[in-house]
């Protein structure tokens, strides 16, 4: 929840927005401890957790941080269905995409801002030219069109 930005904590609604507040309660319980005891209290997702959040490190790797960029990409790639693509590659087809992942692979660019959109031939290029505004309008995308000089189109 803590990805989450202030804008979108205030639309949540029931168990969520419950669930928030009390994320913030164990907040303040634990500034307060600390003020106390001086003592580091855990995470509140760590609370009732049996190997004291050791169980992030194992997740995301060493020097787990909310406020981390590389934190927030990995937890994203492991709840979220579908990762933030930056750009749809219109190509005709699966010799295309695997064609073009190898030669990405060759020069050592991630592809994992990339989502591909087979055609299934350059042919249906007509119908798929309408839906391409989705992508990139209301998703922030850009589109890279891979397309032989076919005639038909």
């Amino acid at each position: 929840m803590q990805l989450i930005n202030r804008g979108r904590l205030g639309k949540l609604r029931n168990t969520a927005a419950l669930a928030q507040e009390y994320y913030k309660i164990a907040r303040i319980l634990k500034v307060f401890l600390f003020d106390l005891t001086n003592e580091e209290m855990l995470e509140p997702d760590d609370i009732s957790d049996g190997s004291k959040g050791l169980w992030k490190e194992k997740l995301y790797g060493k020097q787990f941080s909310y406020y981390q960029k590389k934190t927030w990409d990995k937890i994203k790639d492991h709840y979220f269905r579908d990762p933030d693509f930056k750009t749809v590659v219109v190509i005709e087809g699966d010799t295309e995409e695997v064609i073009i992942k190898m030669l990405l692979k060759a020069l050592g660019i991630n592809n994992k801002d990339l989502i591909f959109l087979r055609l299934g031939g350059q042919g249906n290029f007509k119908w798929t030219k309408s839906a391409l505004p989705i992508f990139m309008n209301p998703l922030k995308m850009s589109l890279l069109l891979i397309l032989d000089k076919d005639k038909r189109c």
